[in-house]
């Protein structure tokens, strides 16, 4: 039992010995049955056991209280009772819920048991404390991490392509080499003959031979590890990324305390900070959590253990430490495409460090090794990746990571035949492998500087240029605003934010308080660089800096950016106090600081500004709500389409399509070619007829069938393809070849307005002073206009327009004006189809509650303001067509249906007699296509009442 006022000894550095015995301790006891308690509760659908958790819990921590007072326990002890509390708060949270929040607080009351269990094992000294830390941060961030896998559906998009290549490779034994289900045509209707576009690639389908496939081969050898368990592959990617956000957290810990190793122990203060705060960054989280089965978790895990190794090889001067370095590295780049921005560190940071220590008169080659083997054992990745049976390649580096490695490898050499030429001292000579190492190095450092300067000389005149490398400088300090047509329709390519404050905003809601305290922190890390040339400090300001710089241009940087922005912030835990002494000087600031951390990102107070606290969000960011709604439309295509049954459909739902229904589309999420993109966009928002549409599609059918002996088969939209129209319509009507932006004008939604709509009848006085009763159905368009339905005895009598300024305009005038038609996805009042609920039906409360959730589908509560041309493109035509004849027989259409001669609704697939095509209640359609065109029916003559 430990002495009072005197904590149990601990000893330096991470030691794994367990201790056997003394479990039965009162306190290690009651931390036991928190957990207990913590775990078995979210099991229960109620009963008084789950109702009163909490009382249980609060029970637990005043008995550990009354405990440490009987054996006269010091301070620390009572952190035992205070984790047990929390937990108790938390559980009282949830039983306060009945929606998701009340899931959140149970896990968060999983984690305070957690924390209260590994707290209570190291203040007895049965694990270290720093053991114990990490242990308890390794099973927080892998519980947490795992909550999104309680679905059947991996996250968003891109994770279906590599699952696409985990499902080939777990079939075939080895990875693909060729891609046919994509891009049929290479360069697009008008450059598939451009010879100097096309180049030596593949006019069809994606040659694979480069690409880098570690993640789906390590996925599958996973699977096939764990298949005799039961485990299946979409198991694995489901859950391994979560063990990958564990495992990060853990090599996060060790990189933050070997770059302060020198300020020990607030080093580890710091690095408990940086683990706990990367567990809980929606930044992290957004491509690490369990079902995201994307490449850049395990790539972010490389990433950081790369530079941990690296960091590590240099500061114990360490060969064996940079071996692994360049074999994470190898890995890193085999398996991440964010794989250069961790060399591009390295490499700016040997190179200001060679600068630092020249200056300081001090030996600039003594790094070098460090430097020198991940750099070349990062070449190897040509071993390995290339064609099956062929030769090795080199894969030469981009220049924001090439241009900075030479850099670091070549000046230090120069630097240093300066140095020595200039009389300064040689390396003491050891017998060590690191001195011998250098030592050849300094021994022929002149003829080794002679070389490096010729080989300087051939790269900037064979290789590249000088004017490359002026462009590179530029281009790496100017804001990188310039992008093609296509991506400046990608969230992910746009800017974060476009001024200060709404940049401070922004990052906060992704990376916490832990941007706030890099902000503050910067400035001081530049001090310990100046006033105690820390190394530390100046590899975290290179790996940090320039990225806080470039998320403010591009959100695609936001995850690869997350561990350097939190361990910057984390270094004020540096200035944290360790002991009570400490409390009496400056770093009382820094303590408050940290203490309040916790606070910040988890909700302490309840739901009072719940989504302020951005630690919640961790739980969130698993499958999206239209993937479920497409689970329907892609099994269908996946058991009744023939294999080589090609689908027309925008690029985001590409990967979804392939990996899935495994079947091909014309472009999908890699944007591989910009005129494909081009094309289709121009078939769904561009040609006006439909003879003109199909002329766009006919190159493609060519494609396939001369190719394979496919044909283009199906067409499919969805809801989301109306707010993505912009997106669609300024690639359209873009210009490629030299950047010309398009037009993002679109569809407008008018969304049902409760709060402004009365759903039963009122007396209203007319126009000539007569009195009915009528309700009013009320939406709000997105362009501050609403549209008011009035309605009497289950008839439309007026519908009138409510413009910004309050003028009141009748629907038919405004619409002839505006050559403005008002569509839906479902019918209006269901003049013509009983079978599914109307919009009006819907929105005026009429129906029982049983279809409350059907009405509360986008397509059953918002109408489709579709402005001028747009009545006349392809999207308009196959999604809002459908009902477009009651529509039109009602005045809301512009335009008369027309019938389709090469598209048609698949027949009735799933035997509800409904016309077919609509999946998920019309969420996605599904047409047939016919490019010969399918024999024509009349439709029957519209009439308007």
């Amino acid at each position: 039992m430990p002495a009072k006022n005197k904590k149990p000894q601990e000893t330096e550095g991470i030691s794994f010995d367990i201790p056997v015995g003394g479990i039965g301790n009162p306190l290690i006891i009651l931390s036991i049955l928190t957990l207990v308690i913590a775990s078995v509760k979210p099991l229960m659908d109620g009963g008084t056991l789950h109702d009163n958790s909490h009382t249980l819990l609060w029970m637990l921590a005043l008995i550990a209280c009354y405990a440490i007072f009987q054996n006269k326990e010091n301070s620390l002890s009572y952190g035992i009772p205070i984790l047990v509390a929390v937990s108790g708060l938390f559980s009282f949270y949830s039983n306060q819920q009945n929606n998701f929040l009340a899931g959140d607080f149970n896990y968060f009351t999983l984690v305070a048991a957690i924390f209260a269990l590994f707290y209570s094992l190291s203040y007895y000294k049965k694990l270290s404390f720093e053991v114990s830390a990490v242990a308890a941060l390794f099973l927080s961030t892998m519980l947490l991490h795992m909550v999104p896998a309680n679905g059947d559906y991996l996250a968003a998009l891109d994770p279906y392509w590599h699952f696409k290549w985990m499902r080939g490779i777990y079939d075939s034994g080895y990875p693909p080499e060729h891609d046919y289900l994509v891009y049929p045509l290479r360069g697009g209707l008008y450059h598939s003959n451009d010879a100097a576009y096309i180049k030596n690639d593949p006019t069809f389908g994606l040659d694979q031979k480069k690409t880098a496939m570690f993640t789906p081969v390590s996925y599958t050898t996973l699977a096939l590890a764990f298949k005799s368990f039961g485990l299946s592959l979409h198991d694995v990617a489901m859950l391994f990324p979560g063990v990958i956000s564990a495992l990060t957290v853990v090599v996060m810990y060790l990189l933050v305390s070997e770059m302060f190793s020198e300020m020990q122990p607030y080093n580890k203060i710091a690095a408990l900070a940086a683990a706990f705060m990367l567990m809980l960054s929606p930044a992290f989280a957004m491509k690490s959590v369990a079902s995201n089965s994307e490449d850049d978790a395990l790539g972010m895990f490389f990433m950081v253990a790369g530079l941990f190794l690296f960091f590590a090889s240099m500061h114990r001067k360490s060969i064996m430490y940079s071996v692994f370095c360049g074999f994470a590295f190898l890995l890193l780049r085999m398996g991440w495409g964010g794989a250069y921005y961790a060399f591009m560190t390295v490499g700016i940071f040997g190179t200001i460090y060679a600068i630092v220590r020249f200056l300081h008169g001090k030996n600039t080659i003594e790094h070098l090794p460090y430097l020198f083997i991940p750099a070349l054992m990062y070449q190897f990745m040509g071993l390995i990746i290339h064609a099956r049976g062929g030769a090795p390649i080199y894969h030469m580096m981009i220049p924001n990571a090439l241009y900075p490695t030479l850099a670091a490898l070549s000046l230090p050499i120069l630097f240093e035949a300066w140095r020595i030429m200039r009389g300064g001292e040689t390396l003491t000579k050891e017998d060590t492998l690191h001195y011998r190492f250098v030592s050849v190095i300094e021994k022929n450092i002149y003829p080794l500087a002679a070389l490096t300067m010729v080989v300087i000389l051939i790269f900037l005149t064979v290789v590249r240029s000088p004017m490359d490398l002026v462009d590179w400088v530029m281009d790496a300090v100017a804001s990188p605003d310039v992008k093609s047509v296509v991506h400046q329709t990608v969230a992910e390519q746009n800017q974060l934010a476009n001024t200060w404050s709404s940049y401070v905003f922004s990052a906060y809601d992704r990376f916490g308080v832990a941007f706030i305290f890099a902000l503050i922190m910067a400035p001081f890390m530049a001090y310990l660089v100046y006033s105690r040339a820390s190394t530390g400090a100046l590899f975290l300001l290179t790996w940090s800096l320039p990225m806080m710089y470039g998320i403010y241009y591009r959100s695609l940087w936001v995850f690869a950016s997350s561990a350097a922005i939190i361990a910057l912030g984390s270094t004020v835990g540096l200035f944290a106090a360790a002991s009570k002494k400490d409390l009496d000087g400056f770093r009382v600031v820094g303590t408050i600081l940290l203490l309040v951390v916790p606070a910040l990102y988890i909700p302490m107070f309840g739901t009072s500004f719940f989504n302020k606290f951005v630690g919640y969000q961790v739980m969130h960011m698993g499958a999206s709500f239209d993937r479920r709604m497409w689970e329907s439309a892609l099994s269908w295509h996946r058991d009744n389409t023939a294999e080589g049954d090609a689908i027309v459909t925008w690029w985001d739902y590409g990967h979804w399509f392939t990996s899935i229904s495994q079947r091909p589309v014309l472009i999908d999420n890699l944007q591989a070619d910009y005129y494909e993109i081009q094309d289709v966009a121009r078939f769904f928002v561009n040609k006006t007829t439909e003879d003109e549409a199909v002329e766009v599609l006919k190159p493609y059918e060519r494609a396939y069938q001369e190719n394979k002996g496919w044909h283009i088969k199906y067409v499919t939209i969805d809801w989301t393809m109306i707010g993505k129209g912009s997106a669609l319509h300024y690639i359209a009507t873009g210009i490629i070849e030299n950047r010309t932006p398009g037009s993002w004008k679109n569809y407008i939604e008018c969304e049902y307005v409760p709060e402004l709509s009365s759903t039963s009848e009122q007396l209203k006085v007319n126009a000539d002073g007569s009195f009915t009763k009528a309700m009013n159905i009320v939406f709000g368009c997105q362009n501050q206009h609403l549209i008011v339905f009035e309605i009497s005895g289950g008839e439309i009598k007026d519908t009138y327009v409510v413009t910004p300024y309050r003028q009141k305009i009748a629907w038919n005038t405004f619409s002839q004006a505006k050559d403005v038609s008002l569509l839906g996805v479902q019918p209006l009042m269901g003049l013509n189809e009983t079978r599914v609920p109307s919009i009006l039906a819907c929105t005026s409360g009429m129906l029982p509650q049983e279809l409350s959730v059907v009405c509360s589908l986008p397509q059953f509560n918002t109408l489709i303001w579709v402005p001028q041309e747009f009545n006349d493109f392809m999207l308009t035509k196959l999604y809002l067509g459908k009902y477009m004849d009651e529509y039109y027989q009602l005045g809301y259409s512009t335009r008369p249906p027309e019938k389709l001669k090469y598209f048609r609704e698949i027949p009735d697939y799933n035997g509800d007699t409904m016309e077919d095509g609509d999946f998920s209640l019309g969420f996605v359609r599904s047409y047939e296509v016919n490019l010969d065109g399918f024999p024509q029916q009349k439709l029957p003559e519209p009439t308007i009442d």
